[in-house]
């Protein structure tokens, strides 16, 4: 079995850093993108600068304002007298300025792909699923490491945000205002009210970390788009027995609030949507906890569903590397 070369706190930070910094430089990108597209828009659509724009009820995206047609746009517009040589040379140059702080957030990859190839978690099984590359892979073992720090998985899906909070209650720990959470039937233990997914509300702390969540939710999107075998059939499953259930009436719009009415019993399809994600990610943590805990040495839990429940249909971390081209030895030995 080959051994990790990240064991050191440095090199582990260090690695931390590059992911950051790729982030960060992904963000300012996008930003920089967004108040271009903006400014373009406006002018291309003849909105006035001076006063907020009407809110839409549904947005749509124009492929035309899309990051790669933004400077073919410019030049139309300019064409079309649109705008002046002036401001097509100011669009330009943010435009370029745009493009080269692209190249810098691309610039990370190379030391990103390099701080995860030692590891065991990649080598052993992330390297082998379709929809995480370097970034995510990168993203996760910098602070998640070989979960040495999660003796239990529902302890890193609280991490992430993963698990169901009461939509009511409070409880006081250590001087903070946190929900109280949810057993395992998915209700409060106080009022017996439905678990909702935590949020940030008045006088209260989150219990998550919040870039843990955005983190899990561009990892389950990411598995979606490459229709990554068996976390894409677990999605599909999940958001048809979703699609299928039937609510008591107002029970959504306690849940919820709008835009369901007190008489809807199912599921609007977005919701529907974001609980098939949300399962389909959590499987995959489960999978990376036990993968890395696993291939490091370090003891392993049943889950509860399996320990408890007796449940015999679980989906383990080698089942997705098998349905993957990747044989039992493998992984190891990689």
């Amino acid at each position: 079995m080959k051994k990790s070369g990240k064991d050191s706190v440095v090199i582990r930070e260090a690695g931390r850093i590059i992911a950051g910094g790729y982030a960060d430089h992904q963000d300012a990108r996008k930003r920089e993108m967004n108040r271009i597209r903006d400014l373009v828009r406006h002018k291309n659509e003849g909105i006035p600068f001076d006063r907020p724009e009407e809110k839409k009820k549904v947005r749509t995206f124009d492929k035309k304002y899309s990051d790669t047609n933004l400077a073919k746009l410019v030049e139309e517009m300019f064409a079309a007298d649109k705008l002046t040589g002036e401001e097509r040379d100011y669009l330009r140059k943010a435009l370029e300025l745009a493009k080269k702080a692209s190249f810098l957030e691309q610039s990370y990859k190379g030391p990103m792909r390099t701080f995860v190839s030692a590891e065991l978690v990649w080598t052993g099984f992330l390297a082998h699923i379709p929809g995480i590359g370097e970034v995510l892979a990168a993203n996760l073992i910098s602070k998640l490491a070989n979960c040495q720090n999660y003796d239990k998985v529902s302890s890193l899906w609280r991490h992430f945000g993963l698990h169901l909070v009461c939509p009511n209650c409070t409880e006081k720990i250590d001087d903070r205002v946190l929900p109280v959470l949810a057993n395992v039937g998915g209700k409060c233990p106080k009022c017996n009210s439905i678990g909702v997914s935590p949020r940030k509300r008045k006088g209260q702390r989150i219990d998550y970390d919040k870039n843990l969540k955005t983190l899990a939710w561009n990892i389950a999107v990411s598995l979606i788009k490459q229709k990554s075998p068996l976390y894409y059939d677990i999605y599909v499953k999940e958001k048809e027995r979703q699609c299928k259930r039937v609510f008591a009436k107002g029970e959504l719009i306690k849940i919820y609030g709008e835009p369901y009415k007190k008489e809807d019993i199912t599921l609007k399809l977005g919701h529907a949507n974001s609980r098939a994600l949300r399962k389909t990610v959590k499987i995959f943590l489960q999978h990376y906890w036990e993968a890395s805990r696993e291939l490091a040495g370090l003891p392993i839990r049943k889950a509860y569903v399996e320990a408890k429940l007796g449940h015999k249909d679980i989906i383990t971390w080698r089942d997705v590397l098998k349905k993957n081209g990747v044989k039992p030895s493998e992984e190891l030995a990689a």
